[in-house]
């Protein structure tokens, strides 16, 4: 984290987190996709659908971060609300759109037969609350519902931030103990079941404001690592302590990962349309395993392209970013 200048600070280290989160999702979803079991490659990525961790510990972080710089009160929660949907929702539903046409002209693409998907009017209209998990509905895409796990949050968060940046230190601890000890009655649709990344990126804001020292803060940083592996296993501790590591100590400027970094959200949200659609027509050529494996590097190369005009020309619209 370093202040480039009086007012605004940049964390590095949130791009790296972001942009290499993205992209190993990216090779998550092709390679599971795509390969068939006992390629090195799907093998290497099997686990990278945790990379959605790291978001949560990002949005732990940033959200605190940014209502405490709003100084934020219960107040003036619709204007910050209604700032935070018009900055996320318009190149959300962009996202919806292009895959809706992707279902739609599917059945005329050569290789895609089969792959389209039918949606009501009701279960499109979940999507803008995003309720589909929670009320049992498909996503247009499954990648949507960590975008509803980052709602819930935000909401949650708005609404207990008082005790969350509260003067006492007791009363901050024992309301993310709270948040913690809900985790095992909630599943995997439910914000509380990720209490634990969330907990650690709002321990790091504490760091960084400095009403916790650096023993403090691994201490408890340690005791929500435990109780995440105690819940949802080694796996989820797997993520989460690379995601702690990068968190700390790759705060440095790299013009890749403020390049990732930036356009990640774009990344996650388009990539199915364009990265799937090059892995698809790779597999077309046949079932030649390392010829699928060059495909699906293309397909992530194009997946970054696509989503960086995605990024200039949806999600930073001068019609939705206020």
């Amino acid at each position: 984290m370093t202040e480039e200048n009086t007012n605004v600070v940049h964390f590095y280290s949130i791009d790296v987190l972001r942009g290499v989160a993205a992209v190993v999702v990216c090779f998550y979803h092709f390679t599971n996709g795509f390969l068939p079991n006992g390629n090195p490659m799907k093998w290497f990525f099997q686990y990278g659908y945790l990379g959605v961790e790291s978001f949560f510990l990002i949005s732990g972080f940033i959200v605190v971060y940014s209502l405490a710089k709003k100084k934020y009160q219960l107040s003036n929660f619709r204007d910050i609300f209604v700032r935070r949907f018009w900055r996320l929702e318009p190149a959300y539903w962009a996202s919806i759109l292009l895959m809706l046409g992707m279902d739609c002209f599917a059945s005329y693409i050569p290789g895609f037969e089969g792959q389209s998907h039918s949606h009501s009017i009701y279960n499109l209209f979940l999507h803008f609350f995003h309720l589909n998990a929670l009320l049992g509905q498909p996503w247009v895409r499954d990648v949507y519902w960590t975008l509803a796990i980052d709602w819930q949050f935000y909401l949650t968060i708005c609404l207990i931030f008082p005790l969350v940046t509260h003067s006492k230190m007791w009363l901050r601890l024992v309301t993310l103990a709270a948040f913690a000890a809900l985790t095992p009655f909630f599943s995997q649709y439910w914000v509380f079941y990720y209490s634990f990344a969330f907990i650690i990126g709002i321990l790091f804001y504490y760091k960084y404001e400095g009403t916790l020292n650096n023993l403090q803060t691994f201490s408890l940083i340690l005791l929500s690592l435990y109780g995440n592996y105690h819940y949802l296993g080694v796996t989820h501790l797997s993520s989460l302590i690379i995601s702690v590591i990068c968190f700390e100590f790759f705060n440095f400027r790299q013009s890749i990962f403020s390049f990732l970094g930036k356009i990640s959200y774009s990344l996650y949200l388009t990539h199915i349309f364009s990265g799937w659609a090059v892995c698809t027509i790779s597999h077309m050529f046949g079932e030649n395993e390392w010829l699928m494996c060059l495909g699906i590097v293309v397909g992530v190369a194009v997946s970054v392209a696509f989503s960086t005009v995605f990024y200039q020309k949806v999600e930073q619209n001068k019609y939705f970013v206020r």
